[in-house]
This record gives structure tokens, sequence and C-alpha cells, in this order.
């Protein structure tokens, strides 16, 4: 198969355990029966106590949590299992993490890192690259376990995946093309988007050939002007809109993994309600996540007003950019099994998303300047929802997105960042 990764993406684990607690952890039960079989120190073999059934699949177990952290991980976060039987003995989800791989219909393996561990986010470490050999081995045994990932462009066009890709690598050229300031690159791609929706262009979309890339940074480059025009010349967000963003915003900051969330019906009524009071624009990130500051006096529409931004600051992010379209993790199978088009939609407003979600983290710290530690917090949580929450995958959650990327939305919500 040929594989397929955006380059610049790094990580060496550094240990800090998230992988083992935030999230349940998946075993067949071949897995299970080998790791009962294992002598690990204070944990008798055989004993079912570490496993339970897991509601949603049949023949999938989930390990066992004590403290909020997998039972087999140890006080210095290290895992027991690897660390007495090595990597190879643990199950293939503990070894995947944190990369995203899928087999795709057209013999290409697809590979990225996920933005939600913290050392991905920090962008050090070794790059991707050095791990060909082990995703081309991990890919090989999900080849066996599930079903190869397609998608389609949208309900009426269903070009091949290459096509796609050709379209993919276009929006990546531009996106991360640095002469043209970031907002103005989400805002082409938006209105490129837009442009290939009506069906007098669905051509360009069928029969996408090397041409495709060459002609459609050309078109953004003629469109500059009058798209600088269009953001400099655009008001303030209505209260709908406002509102819309903020509950898209809260989409990506919510975790459902906490298990206050999964057991307490109180639980669930309160973050509802924290929901609703963040939406309406008197909220705060820490009622909604408990991981996050009390922003409760900043609205977070009006929270990237005036602030500064380190020059560095947004590096990762377009970096993760990359990593999605080169991938196409942002679609079909990969992520909810959304179209081209509501892929592009969903990343392409982790732009404002990002940036308001960044300031209102250095204003929760007092601070006027964002760096990129706000980027890469706020990008942690952002990936972490991304192609995972269902979340994003509800008729009218799909549809608020893409209102808010059309022409006159995304200017105004634009209008004041970098």
């Amino acid at each position: 198969m040929t594989l397929k990764f955006f380059p610049n993406q790094y990580f060496t684990c550094i240990s800090c355990g998230k992988c083992c607690g935030a999230w349940e952890i998946p075993v067949t039960q071949d897995e299970k029966d080998k790791i009962e079989k294992l002598n690990i120190p204070g944990h008798a073999p055989g004993k079912n106590k570490y496993f339970t059934g897991s509601r949603n699949a049949q023949g999938i177990y989930l390990i066992g949590k004590k403290g909020g952290q997998c039972v087999f991980l140890d006080s210095n976060n290290l895992c027991l299992i690897h660390k007495h039987h090595g990597e190879n003995a643990k199950p293939l989800a503990c070894r995947t993490y944190p990369l995203d791989i899928f087999n795709w219909q057209d013999d290409v393996t697809s590979a990225s890192f996920r933005y939600d561990c913290p050392a991905v986010a920090s962008q050090n470490g070794r790059k991707i690259s050095a791990l060909a050999k082990d995703i081309s081995s991990i890919a090989k045994e999900l080849s066996r376990k599930r079903k190869f990932a397609t998608a389609e462009y949208n309900r009426k066009l269903k070009p091949s995946l290459k096509n796609m890709r050709i379209i993919a690598a276009a929006y990546k050229n531009f996106i991360l093309d640095t002469r043209f300031r970031p907002s103005m690159r989400i805002f082409a791609a938006a209105k490129l988007l837009d442009f290939h929706s009506e069906p007098e262009n669905s051509s360009d979309i069928t029969e996408a050939g090397d041409c495709f890339s060459r002609d459609a940074i050309e078109l953004v480059k003629r469109s500059i002007p009058a798209l600088e025009s269009i953001i400099s010349e655009a008001g303030k967000p209505n209260f709908h809109q406002r509102m819309v963003f903020r509950y898209i915003l809260s989409g990506f900051i919510r975790s459902d993994e906490e298990s206050a969330f999964k057991f307490l019906p109180v639980a669930r009524l309160s973050r509802v309600k924290s929901i609703l009071k963040f939406s309406l624009g008197a909220g705060s990130l820490g009622q909604i996540s408990r991981h996050l500051p009390d922003t409760s006096c900043i609205d977070p529409m009006e929270s990237a007003e005036g602030m500064e931004w380190d020059e560095n600051a947004f590096d990762i992010y377009w970096n993760y950019l990359g990593s999605k379209l080169d991938s196409l993790h942002f679609c079909g199978y990969p992520c909810l099994n959304l179209s081209f088009e509501e892929g592009m939609q969903h990343l392409l407003i982790t732009y404002p998303v990002l940036a308001h979600f960044s300031a209102l983290l250095a204003k929760s710290d007092k601070r006027k300047k964002i760096n990129g530690k706000d980027v890469s917090k706020a990008l942690s949580f952002i990936d972490h929802t991304f192609s995972r929450s269902p979340f994003f995958a509800i008729r009218h959650v799909r549809k608020m997105t893409k209102s808010l990327c059309s022409e006159n939305a995304m200017a105004q919500i634009l209008k004041p960042l970098p």
C-alpha cells in the first residue's frame, strides 16, 4: 500500500499518562486472554476483574480503571505490560496511539498524529516518517479487524478517492501558503468550497486532475483584493450567529468521556445548563470542562478583539491542517462519515474556534498576547473531539457549521483575527 502522511508532525512519549486515563481502552477477546496469562506484578493472572464488557460492541472488553487511570499503569505513569513484557504485548489500541491509521479502498494507508496528545501538541520529538515501518505493521493488523475507509465529495458528487486527494492537496497548497495572511487563507478556502457547490462547477470536482491545484491557487490570487474588501467591510455577527458560533465552540470543548456525565443525570443536566449559558455569552470554559480556567467574565465572541499574537503561535495549527488534508482524516469513515464538503467546513471552522479559544485562555491569565502554549492547549481539546464526537455529526450541527462558513458569517467571524 501507498503510505500518505504530512511530514511535519512530531512525537516522543513523555509518560504523561493522559492516554491511559482520559479514554476507554478497548481490547479484543484474544487480547484479553493473552493479558490475563501474563505475569504482571501486583496483578493476579486470570482475574476477570481487570476487564468489563463493552456496551457498544460485542466481543470487545474495556480495561478497568483505578483512580481514573488504567489498572496497568504504575505510579510513574509507565505501562506495566510494556515494562515487563515489551511493547508488542500491549493491546493494539495502546500500540497505535497517538496515531490515527486508516486503510483506504484505493490501496492507500493514511496516518496522522492525534493532536490531543500533549507530546504531539508540543511539536517536539521524532518525525512521523521515522515510524513508517510501525505504521505499515499496524495497518496490516487493522486491515484484518475493520472495514476499509472511503469518502464521498457530497451526497450527489462521488468522484474517485484519487480525485479527492488531488482536491485536498490543492486546499493544502494555498491554506499553508504564507504569502497570504491566515484569515485570508481560511476565507479563500471557504469561498472555493462554495464555488464548487454550484452545479455548473461540478465538473471541476468530478474531473479534477493535475491542473486543479494550479487553477485553484490562481483563482485565489486573483480574488484576494475582493476577499480582503469583503472582510474589511464586514459588520459584527448578529445575535443568532454569535450564539451559533459559541455553541459550536462549546462542542469542541466538552469531553464526553468524563464519568460523571455517563452515570449521573444531574451532572448531564448541569452540563446542558453550562453549554446554554456559554452559547448565550455568559458561561465559562471551566463550567464545560474541569480542565479549563474560569472565563465567566469574557464573551467568547469578543475574546480575540484587541489581542496580540506571538509571531509563531499558530505554527502547530498549520501542521495540524496539513496532517488532516494529506491524510483525508477530515471526512468519510475517519471523520464521522462526513462528506468532503462537510468535512472541509468542519475543518475550516476550527481556525476561528482555535483563535477565540486561545484568546480566552490568554485573557483568563490576564495576558494581552496569545502564545504557542495557548494555541497548543486549545488545539489538544479541538482535536480530541474533531473526528470522534458524535455531536458534530448531528444534522442541525452540520447545518450550523455550514452556515458559519457562508461568506457573510465567515467574514464577520474572521474580521478581528490575524
